[in-house]
């Protein structure tokens, strides 16, 4: 089993991810060509949010013993999580120019099918 990227990898291939969509669109890239890259984005954008989730309620252990790392993970991805919406709004804006505004609505479809798949997999 794969673990979930940490922060700093996980918004790296957040912003990869949106680079390639916009090169293929920018190629004239059909959509199903995209779909490799679009699926890694929110899955990484995923981990950021699991990981934002964690350091807003770290374990007790962590509190006691480490109360300074677990401030600095909580701000790491609350700054992380910011940067993964920019890219979102980035990739929403390069499909909608290639695609058409209705685009969107089939993408967070399938995000959501990728989000209920990973939590299954990965975060149970």
């Amino acid at each position: 089993m794969i673990e979930p990227l940490s922060v700093i990898a996980a918004i790296k291939v957040c912003s990869t991810a949106v680079k390639q969509v916009r090169n293929l669109c920018e190629q004239g890239a059909e959509l199903h060509q995209c779909s490799k890259q679009i699926a890694s984005f929110f899955g990484a954008k995923q981990d950021i949010e699991k990981a934002k989730k964690q350091a807003e309620n770290p374990p007790i252990w962590k509190k006691v013993l480490k109360p300074h790392s677990a401030q600095a993970e909580a701000i790491e991805a609350v700054i992380q999580r910011k940067q993964a919406l920019k890219l979102m709004g980035d990739l929403h804006r390069t499909l909608k120019m290639r695609f058409g505004a209705d685009i969107w609505t089939e993408v967070v479809a399938e995000q959501r099918k990728i989000e209920a798949e990973r939590e299954r997999i990965y975060y149970k």
